[in-house]
C-alpha cells in the first residue's frame, strides 16, 4: 500500500506513513519504554511520529527529540506531525496567533528541529473565523517552523471556508485532517471535550468533504481505545474488567460487540490479528487515510504493520459495516 503523499508550501512531496506512531501513548510518556523503541519503529518503515504540545505538556515531544539525538536519526529520515493551540482545562480556547507561535517555538525547542512537517491546529475555536485563523497559520509557515499545515477535531464546513479563503488570496491551504475514525461507532464522546467523530453514517457528509476535496485523513482511536485490539472477544463475561474506563464507556454496546465478532471471523479467515482486520478496515476507506496507533511493544508494532497486506474485499468492508 502506498504512503500518503501531501505537497508542502514549495510544491515539494511531503511523505506520511499509513502507520503512525502516536506520541499520546501512556507507557512511553511514563518513560517505561526502551529508549530504543522508536528505533525498532523506524526499522519496521513507521517513520512518521504524531505527536502535541499538549501530550505530557511537553514530555512527548522531549522524549522524541532526545531520541533523535541520542540515536543520531537524520532529520530527513522522519516525518514529524505536531498539535498546537488545545484548548487549556480542555475547555478554554487558546486558538490564536500569540499562542500558536508559542506552542510551535516551545515545540521546535522540545525536538530539537528547525521545523516540522505538518503542523496541526489541536482543536477549534467557532468563534475565530476561518479566514483569521489560516491567515496567521501562513505566518508560520512563511517563518519556515512547518512545511505544511492542517487541523485536528475541525468540521468539513469550517476546513472548506478556511481553505477557500486561502486559495482565494493565494496562502497556503490546510492540506490534512486529523479526527476520530474506527470500526465501531462511539457510544459518546469518551474524554466529554467535544472530540469529533467521523464515523458512523450520521457523518456521511463529513466524510464525502474529503473525497470531494482529496484530502488526506489522519485517524485516531482506530482500534476504539482498545476496544477492537485483541485484549476482548465480543463473547467475554468481564468485558468491563479487561477494558479502560474510556473504552468501555465510549464503544461497548451490542452492535459494536457484533462488529466485534464478525472482525474475529475474518481474523481467524486471514490469520491475522483482529487490530490488524480493524485498522485495514479504515485504510480501505474511499478516503485517502492513515492511522495513528500507540505502540507498547514489537509485538504490536507487528501486529498493527500486518494491517498493510490485509485486502478486505468490498463484501468484507460491507460484512464490517454496520
Amino acid at each position: 500500500m502506498k504512503n500518503i503523499v501531501i505537497k508542502d508550501a514549495h510544491d515539494t512531496d511531503i511523505e506520511f506513513g499509513r502507520i503512525i506512531f502516536g506520541g499520546s501513548n501512556t507507557t512511553f510518556l511514563n518513560g517505561k519504554l526502551p529508549s530504543d523503541f522508536l528505533s525498532k519503529c523506524l526499522n519496521h518503515d513507521m517513520f512518521t511520529i504524531d505527536t502535541a504540545r499538549v501530550y505530557g505538556k511537553g514530555t512527548s515531544e522531549e522524549m522524541i527529540g532526545e531520541w533523535m539525538r541520542r540515536y543520531h536519526i537524520p532529520r530527513e529520515k522522519m516525518t514529524i506531525i505536531i498539535k498546537c493551540c488545545h484548548p487549556s482545562f480542555a475547555i478554554l480556547p487558546r486558538l490564536t496567533r500569540n499562542q500558536a507561535f508559542k506552542d510551535i517555538e516551545a515545540s521546535l525547542k522540545a525536538l530539537d528541529v528547525s521545523y516540522v512537517d505538518c503542523l496541526l491546529l489541536h482543536r477549534d475555536n467557532p468563534m475565530k473565523s476561518p479566514e483569521e485563523i489560516i491567515t496567521f497559520m501562513n505566518e508560520i509557515v512563511s517563518r519556515g517552523y512547518t512545511r505544511s499545515i492542517g487541523v485536528s477535531n475541525w468540521k468539513a464546513e469550517r476546513i472548506k471556508k478556511a481553505n477557500d479563503y486561502a486559495r482565494a488570496h493565494n496562502m497556503v491551504p490546510f492540506t490534512i485532517s486529523e479526527c476520530q475514525f474506527s470500526l465501531g461507532n462511539r457510544v459518546r464522546d469518551p474524554w466529554h471535550n467535544g472530540t469529533l467523530s467521523i464515523t458512523g453514517k450520521e457523518n456521511q457528509k463529513e466524510r464525502e468533504f474529503y473525497l470531494q476535496e482529496h484530502m488526506p485523513f489522519l485517524c485516531f482511536s482506530a482500534l476504539g481505545d482498545g476496544f477492537f485490539a485483541g485484549k476482548i472477544k465480543h463473547d467475554d463475561v468481564d468485558i468491563k474488567k479487561k477494558l479502560s474506563h474510556t473504552s468501555y464507556t465510549a464503544y461497548y454496546s451490542q452492535e459494536n460487540l457484533e462488529v466485534l465478532k464478525r472482525a474475529e471471523e475474518l481474523a481467524a479467515k486471514k490469520n491475522c490479528s483482529v487490530s490488524a482486520i480493524a485498522l485495514s478496515y479504515c485504510l480501505h476507506q474511499e478516503i485517502d487515510m492513515g492511522v495513528v496507533v500507540s505502540v507498547s511493544s514489537e509485538e504490536r508494532i507487528l501486529q498493527n504493520l500486518a494491517a498493510l497486506d490485509i485486502e478486505l474485499t468490498k463484501e468484507e468492508m460491507d460484512y464490517l459495516t454496520i
